[in-house]
């Protein structure tokens, strides 16, 4: 039975109930929305609305996007907010209501994330979600794991982590700083680690500008660094192996001081990868160095509804531009005081970074 027939009969059965019990639905849901002034963001809330029994009506809100989570949800009886609800930044809520069948209700959801001040330099082609895997130690036995978005347009790429952008969204906006906030003090409250990125705050812009790849990094002080966009040295083998229903090939590069081996698939036809790997005759659909220390697996790819490719956080104007090995021997000094702390507590940490070429 198709789509469209489904929701005919489920809207007739939920009128015919509502004449038996005497409720004019009409009056009982008159209107459902998000609340946001941007455009884009609209479209990541769902409604649907859902007859239970007598005078209960149930009310579903679903954020169609993991980047656009909910963060309230506001009940209007005839236009009087009479209840808020903090959806402490879910995927889904659901509410119940009780109506007398003359009032109008109103719902609007709003967005916590998607306010993140950026510039548009594309529109997307394809968004690619990979799962990485990082060992925080040298025997492999803690590791992090998080998810990175590549999102691709016809001349442009970006690559980031899921729980990056979603601090950082969070800082953007008012409301987003009293949820994060909210987060710290109950961290605090219960001994639990506090809100952070969990691998890596970086930004990466492949072919921007033409030529160059552009890494911003959210500190207290942004790091901005520009490099030449080359396309590492790959060599290609005969293996073949099928990685989530994509037949794949086996490639192998020598890249800042790890050795690599990507699984890329001849299906998408599109040059690009995780990080900043690229230049094979496919999509990578797999790719890890081979002390398995960092390991990128494909676990997602949309072609529609996708956002453009942005240059997040414009606004800052006190962005510092640095080179790639100073940023780098930087942040090696701050993770040698970092691991001091840690072998005082008789924690370990013992990682390298992704490019090892500083030393």
């Amino acid at each position: 039975m198709k789509k469209k027939n489904i929701i005919k009969i489920f809207s007739l059965i939920i009128f015919i109930l509502c004449i038996i019990s005497g409720i004019n639905f009409k009056n009982i849901i008159k209107n459902l929305k998000p609340n946001s002034n941007q455009q884009e963001v609209k479209k990541d809330i769902e409604f649907e609305t859902y007859f239970l029994d007598g005078e209960k009506i149930k009310i579903l809100a679903t954020a169609q996007d993991t980047e656009n989570l909910l963060s309230t949800l506001e009940e209007y009886e005839n236009g009087k907010l009479i209840k808020k609800i903090d959806c402490n930044n879910k995927e889904k809520v659901t509410v119940d209501i009780e109506s007398d069948g003359d009032a109008n209700y109103e719902f609007i959801a709003t967005n916590t994330l998607g306010e993140k001040i950026s510039k548009e330099l594309e529109p997307a082609v394809l968004e690619c979600r990979y799962q990485c895997i990082q060992k925080l130690d040298t025997l492999g036995v803690t590791s992090v794991t998080d998810t990175m978005i590549l999102r691709i347009g016809k001349n442009i790429s970006q690559f980031y982590a899921c729980s990056t952008f979603y601090l950082d969204s969070l800082v953007c906006s008012p409301q987003g700083s009293e949820i994060l906030m909210k987060q710290m003090l109950a961290a605090m409250k219960d001994s639990k680690p506090l809100p952070a990125p969990k691998m890596t705050k970086e930004y990466h812009y492949k072919n921007y500008p033409t030529n160059s790849i552009t890494t911003y990094i959210e500190l207290k002080t942004p790091r901005m660094i520009t490099e030449k966009y080359e396309k590492q040295q790959w060599q290609l083998l005969d293996s073949t192996r099928n990685i989530s229903g994509y037949p794949c090939k086996l490639a192998v590069c020598q890249f800042r001081g790890r050795t690599y081996k990507a699984w890329y698939t001849m299906e998408i036809e599109i040059e690009e990868g995780p990080w900043k790997f690229h230049g094979l005759p496919g999509l990578i659909v797999e790719i890890a160095d081979i002390w398995d220390h960092y390991h990128f697996t494909l676990i997602g790819m949309r072609r529609e509804n996708i956002k453009p490719v942005c240059f997040y956080r414009t606004d800052r104007d006190d962005m510092e531009n640095v080179s790639r090995i100073e940023y780098l021997k930087g942040s090696r000094e701050q993770y040698k005081l970092i691991q001091k702390r840690k072998k005082r507590r008789g924690q370990t940490m013992a990682y390298d970074f992704l490019e090892r070429d500083y030393h």
